[in-house]
């Protein structure tokens, strides 16, 4: 992975990035993870724990991804795994279309505003609410937050959220989503 990559997850998880360098020998570097986000077993599953809280309204739950950002699916994907759900995840529009066109079902969904080719989230989710005929539960995520980037996605009238996004805010987004089952 490149350092950018690398510092960007690092501020994503809010985690420290160390690193130490010897002329010849190569560059060393050490993730820092703070104590305090290190989830012990016996603390994970005890009720009133802030995961356990946020994985028992998530859990069970089918949750749409769409970016096209392969690492940022991925990504996506494991966080929503451990926190219960069950992830039907793509790359790009083409393939979710097939697969809702065959009757893949979700519960509530997660798209990336720009999917490449002039393509939007917001516009595949008009055309799944056309085929299931009504709304769908969905955030919208953007890299973009130039104006006409921002004024497209409030627009919408979804929730969004710029990337990169933590993980406990989409999370959250997606726990008041499914708890109201309405797209806003």
């Amino acid at each position: 992975m490149g350092l950018s990559i690398v510092r960007r997850y690092a501020k994503l998880l809010g985690i420290g990035l160390r690193m130490t360098s010897k002329m010849d020998r190569g560059t060393h570097f050490t993730l820092v993870v703070p104590e305090t986000l290190v989830a012990r077993p016996a603390e994970r599953d005890r009720p009133g724990s802030k995961l356990n809280d946020v994985r028992s309204k998530l859990a069970g739950q089918t949750v749409l991804i769409i970016d096209d950002d392969p690492q940022i699916v991925d990504g996506m994907k494991r966080e929503l795994t451990d926190r219960g759900c069950r992830p039907l995840t793509f790359a790009s529009i083409a393939e979710a279309r097939a697969a809702l066109l065959a009757g893949r079902q979700f519960d509530v969904a997660v798209v990336d505003f720009h999917l490449g080719d002039d393509q939007t989230g917001p516009a595949l989710l008009e055309a799944i609410e056309g085929v299931r005929g009504g709304p769908v539960p969905a955030l919208i995520l953007t890299g973009g937050t130039d104006a006409v980037t921002l004024a497209a996605v409030l627009a919408t009238g979804r929730p969004w959220l710029t990337k990169p996004a933590e993980p406990d805010d989409v999370a959250n987004a997606l726990e008041r989503l499914i708890g109201t089952g309405t797209t806003a």
